[in-house]
């Protein structure tokens, strides 16, 4: 296993998030052999599981993790977390449907 660089914009958006979440519900990790990875899993019932992604700029998320993720475990709800996501909203990234919001405004 190789080093990661440290991403402190990444942490700044994760760490809140993670603080929010784990209040309420269990929290589990993704994470591939080749770091391909969706930040935070939370199961809802048998096959539903939420999808967290956290990004500073969500100009910078291209959904091929998520993708992936998706591809494995079909259902459930995809969120972006992102300090620029209020008021939240809605996208598409390809064949999938992302709410995008703030840690704050995330209800899973």
């Amino acid at each position: 296993m190789g080093w990661r660089r440290r991403n402190p914009e990444g942490e700044a958006v994760e760490r809140p998030c993670e603080l929010l979440i784990k209040r309420k519900r269990t929290i589990h990790l993704d994470r591939n052999y080749v770091y391909q990875e969706v930040d935070f899993v939370l199961p809802r019932r048998r096959d539903e599981v939420d999808a967290i992604e956290c990004k500073w700029d969500p100009g910078m998320f291209d959904g091929a993790s998520l993708k992936l993720f998706r591809s494995q475990h079909p259902g459930g709800n995809n969120y972006l977390v992102t300090p620029s996501g209020d008021p939240p909203y809605n996208k598409r990234f390809g064949d999938l449907d992302v709410r995008i919001c703030t840690p704050s405004l995330l209800r899973p």
